[in-house]
């Protein structure tokens, strides 16, 4: 979100056909519970084994009727967050890039911060813009059925992809209201740029100015003498 605000999110990674699997908050919240009820050993008809013991679950927000319109109509993370970019007035992504080109972006960015790792936590050096990891995360498809969880854990989400995107709205909304948006990266080097060059010919200026003074000065002198 915070490249988004900047202005620094100009393409989407990898194929339109990538589906990637959302869990809003209150969903993971309730998986959490029923998982470490899971840990008990004094559930009914378990034999005194906890049933989560050692055990992987996969959860969605999804529930089985709305599996179509989730799988089907939101093709990637960047498709999924297109309602929450668009209501926020930040821009869209509209050039794709490959998942392999995307990787050796983000291997660059990988080394350049590997270098740089003795000042990682200074203020002053901003976030890597990439990572392997990120285009693996939005590049790949990942989607999982809960029915597992479902079945063993009682896990049915509460929200729905729908009410969970409109409450991220409401919240980003309000946020963007308590807090004043600053300038595109693009209006910061414009700036900088501007204000350097400005710098820079005034400098010129009161170079020139100086040695008109001293030339001035020195004819006078020669004169009286």
């Amino acid at each position: 979100m915070s490249f988004a605000k900047l202005g620094l999110l100009p393409f989407i990674i990898g194929d339109a056909n990538v589906k990637t699997d959302w869990v809003y908050v209150d969903n993971l919240v309730l998986a959490l519970i029923l998982a470490s009820m899971g840990l008990l050993d004094d559930i009914p008809m378990t034999g005194g084994h906890p049933v989560a013991a050692g055990q992987p679950y996969f959860i969605s927000d999804v529930r089985d009727k709305e599996i179509d319109y989730f799988f089907h109509r939101i093709s990637n993370s960047f498709e999924f967050l297109r309602p929450l970019l668009r209501s926020l007035d930040y821009d869209l992504p509209t050039a794709s890039l490959t998942v392999t080109h995307a990787l050796i972006l983000g291997k660059i960015f990988q080394a350049i911060y590997t270098l740089l790792y003795p000042w990682l936590n200074r203020w002053w050096l901003p976030q890597p813009f990439i990572l392997p990891a990120e285009v693996y995360k939005v590049g790949v498809t990942h989607y999982f059925s809960f029915l597992k969880a479902k079945q063993e854990l009682g896990y049915v989400p509460m929200v729905t992809p729908r009410e969970g995107m409109a409450a991220t709205i409401s919240y980003w909304q309000d946020r963007k209201r308590k807090m004043l948006d600053g300038p595109t990266i693009y209006a910061w080097l414009f700036c900088v740029i501007g204000m350097g060059t400005l710098s820079v010919q005034l400098t010129y200026q009161i170079q020139d100015q100086c040695r008109s003074s001293e030339l001035s000065v020195f004819s006078s002198s020669v004169r009286c003498g």
